[in-house]
């Protein structure tokens, strides 16, 4: 499936220069929607599936911005028979999707055990966290309220939202933050390689840079007083 998230209005269309591969994992209790989610990433569909055995896998292309998303999506299996295998599913994850029931209590208390698992795993930053209370369309039967979902996540230092994979709210919203998640990694990656190319007359090395360095939102002003090099950073945007 290909397709350009919602455009803001106005916005010209424009081919994409760049292709990335972001490899997203779903994680959490058996029976909170992981696959409906899946699919509904995936297909824009919705079906009750029939649970998963070990894992799953499905695709999605989509356009963000400049970039082209080559998404891979990996539906988890939630039994507890398959906890052990799981990492070799979640290993090299660009974003883990850490989903729960908002009608069962207890999938809220078992997203907490999966965040805390993924963050002892991954160095900060290498891996996107997301939490997401799913099923938001049974409103009438919650358990865990919108709030406490919000201060787990501010206590964890992840993003957080709820979702509901039968009417669709929210996904094309949280897929999209996921692209944004990488392609900004990607940016910021980079820019911090820029710095590799400075000349080998400074303590960085390189080769000779122009006299602005300007990447992300900060510029890199070199100077050389008394033959040593000296680095500034500002955060004016070019």
């Amino acid at each position: 499936m290909e397709e350009s998230l919602p455009r803001a209005s106005g916005e010209a269309r424009r081919r994409p220069d760049r292709t990335l591969r972001v490899k997203m994992v779903l994680l959490g209790s058996s029976g909170v929607g992981k696959s409906s989610l899946a699919l509904r990433f995936s297909k824009d569909r919705f079906q009750n599936p029939s649970p998963t055995v070990g894992c799953a896998y499905l695709t999605r292309v989509m356009h963000l911005g400049g970039a082209t998303l080559r998404l891979e999506i990996w539906d988890t299996a939630g039994q507890e028979k398959y906890h052990s295998v799981t990492p070799l599913y979640y290993r090299g994850a660009h974003a883990a999707l850490v989903v729960y029931d908002i009608c069962k209590k207890e999938t809220f208390v078992r997203a907490q055990l999966w965040i805390r698992e993924l963050q002892r795993q991954y160095v900060p930053g290498s891996t996107v966290l997301f939490l997401v209370g799913n099923k938001g369309d049974l409103d009438q039967d919650r358990q865990v309220s919108a709030q406490e979902g919000q201060n787990l996540a501010e206590d964890k230092g992840v993003s957080f939202t709820e979702t509901s994979a039968l009417s669709g709210h929210q996904v094309n919203e949280l897929l999209g933050a996921v692209g944004r998640s990488e392609t900004n990694k990607q940016t910021n990656k980079q820019a911090d390689d820029k710095i590799d190319l400075l000349y080998p007359g400074n303590p960085l090395g390189g080769s000779r840079p122009s006299q602005f360095q300007v990447f992300a939102d900060r510029v890199l002003v070199l100077v050389q007083p008394a033959g040593f090099w000296s680095v500034w950073t500002g955060s004016r945007r070019f």
